[in-house]
């Protein structure tokens, strides 16, 4: 049986540059945040006093297939890269995934 690699190495020139945002591509969007006081979707303005305003357009943005890495975040994976580099990817995507998630959990409590 062939081993199956479990770490994968990139050079400087293929650490990514975008993320992908999967919602673009979706035929059914999901709903959409909701702001739990008046049960209208969130805008905004409703998530820039918890986050950075490229988080939340980030958050907002259901057309843009490729969103732009900010350049502090790929300095990050530069520094990062060879050894481990693929392990750092996973985690900085899921640390990504939880604080959307917890956005929509601290919306639901501060409303």
């Amino acid at each position: 049986m062939r081993d199956i690699p479990y770490k994968t190495y990139l050079a400087e020139n293929e650490v990514p540059t975008q993320w992908y945002n999967v919602r673009a591509d979706m035929k059914k969007k999901p709903a959409p945040l909701l702001v739990p006081a008046t049960g209208r979707p969130c805008t905004a303005k409703d998530l820039e006093p918890v986050f950075c305003s490229e988080l939340v357009r980030q958050e907002l943005d259901e057309t843009t297939p490729y969103l732009d890495i900010p350049k502090p975040i790929q300095d990050f994976y530069q520094m990062v890269g060879g050894k481990g580099f693929a392990f750092h990817l996973v985690i900085l995507s899921c640390i990504q995934i939880l604080t959307l998630s917890l956005t929509r959990l601290l919306l639901f409590f501060i409303s």
